[in-house]
């Protein structure tokens, strides 16, 4: 069997494992800096070009999936040899190509673990920090927590040093909770993110399934819709973040409770007076997300362009995120002509912090997003945030006391927000402090805890083992 693998990036570096044995042909990558190259022995090639040469599967290793199977569909190929890495558990099953890969545990002292945390992987995502801040509030509390991930990353040691034991399972990328043997002695398994929506699919009737949903509509596309219908609810309670990850679940379980749990994010106690542009008379606006097309960075760049050239001058935008994709490709080109946009790629989370302190605004133009972490935080350092109203967070935003909502995909309404910031139309100091009431009031740790504790002792009961006497854990 030919197979071509869409994706060189992270997500080919997670699971090209599963696809040894089987006759790789080629790779296939938009990156222009990594066509004509090899990489791990395979050649790597244009698309256009790949698609001519013999395959009898195509799979997309890459979180781009909808982007990219309609980039295949438009070069001719069928749409029944599209593969993504959701569908290897199904693939490998037909072509009696599963194995067993090797469990790695970091432990940390000894103690009774009885409630399972399970995560897609261990890198700082708004997903991720969010179901961490969960980690350490209920362990916090008593609770005896195991962190489980399907693939490593760098907040292991970030886990490990809370206190908090990790075990990374490879295996959990194309297993279900039924096939993964040692799960089976967790009473209450606590799932993140809409990737668990597989394994969730087989499980013990006799345990306790929690599953926190993070995501919009549009990360639906690449799920086998099918699989999540039939989703049995059975002992599974299912929270989500907001709003939008409700109604994008309910839009393939109509009939199924989902509660509202919005995370919680420590207050780090960072804030500048934003001086920094108005001393050489320009505001600064920053923008926070991988650069693709659900972030909507396009939407800002068109509003950027309707600003006259007085506007222009006295403003700078700063894009902070992933731009490996044909669609931050495509759109650093168009953005070339605008010398006040910056595509700054991706910086860890700290230094986003100290940076974006001295900005005059937050933009979150999404077209489609839960509660992003990014608006949270700003919110929590008393920066103005203007953000569409397909973003969750739009719901507890009053236009012009603390926020700015503009409709989603209507460039000339963000840049008539943005103009309200340049000219001085809003006071942007008064709209921060008021958004750092909404921080105050929805996504404090406080507000947080609470909540997650209550929910907790619902899942686990009061007589059960998984509470445990401070200090044991």
């Amino acid at each position: 069997m030919d197979i071509m693998l869409f994706g060189t990036g992270d997500c080919y570096s997670k699971y090209k494992k599963w696809f040894e044995g089987f006759h790789i042909t080629a790779l296939l990558d938009n990156d222009r800096g990594k066509q004509g190259t090899k990489i791990d022995g395979y050649r790597v090639l244009v698309p256009a070009e790949g698609v001519r040469e013999n395959y009898d599967y195509i799979f997309i290793l890459s979180v781009h999936e909808a982007e990219i199977r309609k980039e295949l569909r438009e070069l001719g190929v069928e749409n029944s040899k599209i593969r993504h890495y959701h569908d290897l558990h199904t693939f490998l099953a037909e072509n009696s190509a599963i194995k067993r890969l090797p469990v790695r545990f970091y432990p940390y002292g000894e103690s009774s673990r009885t409630l399972l945390m399970l995560s897609y992987d261990l890198n700082p995502s708004g997903a991720f920090l969010a179901f961490y801040e969960a980690a350490v509030v209920l362990k916090k509390n008593g609770y005896c927590i195991l962190f489980a991930s399907m693939n490593d990353g760098p907040m292991r040691k970030k886990l490990t040093d809370s206190g908090i034991a990790v075990i990374v399972d490879p295996n959990m990328q194309i297993g279900t909770c039924h096939d993964i043997d040692w799960m089976q002695a967790y009473d209450v398994v606590f799932c993140n993110t809409l990737n668990f929506y597989r394994m969730l699919s087989k499980r013990e009737d006799s345990k306790i399934y929690v599953w926190w949903l993070h995501e919009p509509e549009t990360f639906y596309e690449g799920i086998n819709a099918g699989e999540l219908r039939k989703l049995p609810n059975k002992n599974l309670h299912i929270y989500a973040a907001g709003k939008p990850a409700i109604e994008a679940f309910k839009k393939f379980q109509p009939n199924t409770e989902v509660s509202l749990l919005q995370y919680g994010i420590p207050d780090v106690g960072v804030y500048n007076e934003r001086h920094a542009g108005r001393e050489c008379g320009k505001r600064k606006f920053a923008v926070v997300g991988n650069v693709q097309d659900y972030k909507g960075q396009d939407i800002l760049i068109g509003a950027v362009k309707l600003l006259d050239d007085d506007k222009r001058s006295h403003s700078e935008f700063f894009i902070y995120g992933n731009k490996a994709s044909k669609y931050a490709e495509d759109l650093m080109q168009e953005a070339e002509e605008l010398p006040c946009v910056h595509f700054e790629g991706e910086i860890l989370r700290g230094d986003l912090l100290e940076r974006i302190c001295g900005f005059d605004a937050l933009i979150c133009p999404s077209r489609a997003d839960t509660m992003p972490v990014a608006v949270t935080e700003a919110m929590m350092m008393h920066i103005p945030c203007i953000v569409s109203d397909a973003v969750g967070t739009a719901e507890y935003i009053s236009d012009g006391r603390d926020g700015i909502v503009f409709k989603s995909g209507d460039t000339e309404a963000l840049a008539k927000a943005v103009c309200r910031c340049i000219s001085g139309g809003v006071d942007l100091e008064t709209m921060g402090n008021e958004g750092r009431k909404l921080y105050d009031r929805y996504f404090s740790m406080e507000v947080f805890e609470k909540k997650l504790l209550e929910m907790a002792a619902e899942w686990t009961g009061q007589e059960t083992k998984s509470i445990v006497s401070k200090g044991v854990c």
